[in-house]
């Protein structure tokens, strides 16, 4: 799971709300900890407003979330007319909430106004109110769905974040397209703050490290760093040399060396050269072809027990289960037959060292839903953690073959769910007994979403196992360059491993996958 978190130059003072195991009804008295309402945030006002490509669940007033549906909607037409990025449906759905303050068991902290979470059967983009900032957040997150959906790169974090950034503050009215503009407070940021050195911005696996002061630097020299590298030198051609870029780190060249010999620039020239540049940097107006048609919405209500368990679902994907719980509780004691709020207490329990308890939640959402394929996945899911816990041969297999009944069905009602097809592979690769299936299975989520990175890392394991070790070692070695940091260890191993093993000689290409990706995303 990747988290991408769009922060204010503003230093707060943010605090974790720490979940106890008080009464149900307790915390149903109590709700969260509001700052403007004794409600619990489930049961304030939410609506869902829908068009054509977005569904938003928003605790803000009708006019103003409708407003910025419409404004997405019109972003995302802009988007196809001034950049190459080919592909624009959607292989998974990305959900938006608009919460109505910065919820600190939802992953705010005082510093941060929006994050995106990308996941193998949605995304996940949550923001809060901030003034005239709000649309620009929105269109940040927007951005990163658009880059990770389009094709099987993987990005740096300087560029994930500087391309978002670049196009956040892109504007549409009846005539004219406005871009490259500065997002809010980064001037102020290049101007007054204390830059990073643009050596550990290019090697960045993450921000999670930094402080708040350094993480506004890193969002503002990003933008501005991709800015120059597209617009300020006409003569060049930035689509070819970021591939250049992404090949020669993923062959293992070191980031900045890499950066040097592809953009044929000196990184420790790189603040000098933006410095004068901040003096001219261009925005950009491209007329419309014609004017774009306001897209049509639909609004409706949304009730207090689908809101909690839209937030438990939220709070799950970034692992604040304690946090998860009381949301799911709050939804089953509206309504017990909540079945989302059933599954997602069953994978509470499932993380919570109490997964003999989680069997009845799930079992109980799928006779309420038998046609939902999120519920038979779940539950399949929840089987195969007991089956890779289980230490009786026998009793593993027999959850093996549950599992892969429960996979199949929900293959049946959705076969193009990457996270339903990844899963089965992984439950091949756990039980060892059919590396050739987890090859395939893998290799067919993997084709739904090219470019996520547990999905890759898994497909290496399985070429691994089914005595395809050059296979393996693309993957491994695209995943190093830019891999999380925690995970580096992980993949250094898998890749040793895979250096002992003889390649066998093969008919099959040694080119790096990236050689048939479509091009790097870029305003034309």
């Amino acid at each position: 799971m990747h988290v991408i978190r769009w922060q204010t130059n503003k230093v707060q003072a943010g605090s974790i709300v720490r979940i106890t195991t008080w009464p149900l009804a307790l915390w149903l008295l109590l709700g969260l900890a509001l700052p403007t309402s004794a409600k619990p945030l489930w049961q304030q006002d939410w609506i869902e407003v829908r068009s054509p490509h977005f569904v938003v669940v928003s605790a803000l007033p009708q006019a103003r979330t409708t407003r910025l549906v419409v404004e997405l909607e019109n972003f995302r037409t802009a988007a196809v007319l001034v950049t190459n990025i080919g592909r624009f449906e959607e292989r998974i759905p990305t959900h938006v909430y608009l919460l109505p303050y910065a919820v600190a068991e939802l992953g705010f902290d005082g510093t941060y106004v929006g994050y995106f979470v990308s996941g193998m059967r949605a995304n996940y983009a949550a923001v809060v109110p901030s003034r005239e900032k709000l649309p620009e957040v929105l269109k940040h997150e927007y951005v990163h769905f658009l880059v990770h959906n389009q094709d099987q790169l993987i990005y740096p974090t300087w560029f994930d974040e500087g391309f978002a950034e670049l196009l956040a503050t892109m504007t549409i009215n009846d005539k004219m397209i406005e871009y490259g503009k500065a997002p809010s407070n980064r001037i102020d940021a290049l101007s007054y703050g204390q830059w990073l050195p643009f050596e550990q911005l290019l090697q960045a696996r993450g921000i999670d490290q930094l402080n708040s002061l350094q993480k506004a630097m890193f969002y503002a020299q990003s933008w501005f760093l991709v800015h120059y590298l597209i617009f300020a030198r006409p003569e060049t051609d930035f689509s070819a040399q970021n591939r250049e870029f992404l090949r020669l780190s993923e062959s293992g060249v070191a980031p900045v060396a890499a950066f040097e010999q592809a953009f044929e620039l000196k990184v420790s020239r790189l603040e000098a050269l933006l410095r004068v540049y901040a003096r001219q940097a261009p925005n950009f107006r491209r007329p419309l072809p014609q004017p774009i048609a306001i897209a049509p919405t639909t609004t409706v209500a949304v009730a207090a027990d689908r809101v909690a368990a839209e937030l438990g679902l939220l709070a799950l994907t970034l692992r604040r289960h304690d946090e998860a719980r009381r949301f799911y509780e709050g939804a089953l004691a509206l309504n017990p037959r909540n079945a989302a709020a059933l599954v997602g207490m069953g994978d509470v329990l499932k993380h919570g060292n109490q997964a003999a308890e989680a069997d009845p939640y799930y079992r109980q959402a799928i006779a309420l839903e038998p046609s939902n394929p999120l519920h038979e996945l779940d539950y399949a899911e929840y089987l195969v953690s007991l089956a890779a816990d289980e230490t009786e041969p026998a009793r593993a297999r027999d959850l093996f073959s549950a599992a892969r009944r429960h996979f199949a069905r929900s293959l049946a009602l959705d076969p193009n769910n990457p996270e339903t097809l990844a899963q089965q592979g992984l439950s091949y690769l756990l039980a060892g007994d059919a590396p050739d299936k987890a090859v395939q299975s893998l290799e067919a989520a993997r084709a739904l979403l090219p470019a996520q990175a547990e999905i890759r890392l898994q497909l290496a394991r399985a070429y691994a196992a089914n005595d395809q070790p050059d296979k393996a070692r693309r993957h491994v070695r695209s995943l190093m360059a830019w891999a999380d940091a925690k995970n580096t260890n992980e993949l250094q191993k898998l890749l040793d491993a895979l250096q002992t093993v003889a390649a066998r000689p093969s008919n099959e290409s040694t080119a790096n996958d990236n050689a048939k990706a479509p091009g790097t995303p870029v305003s034309k």
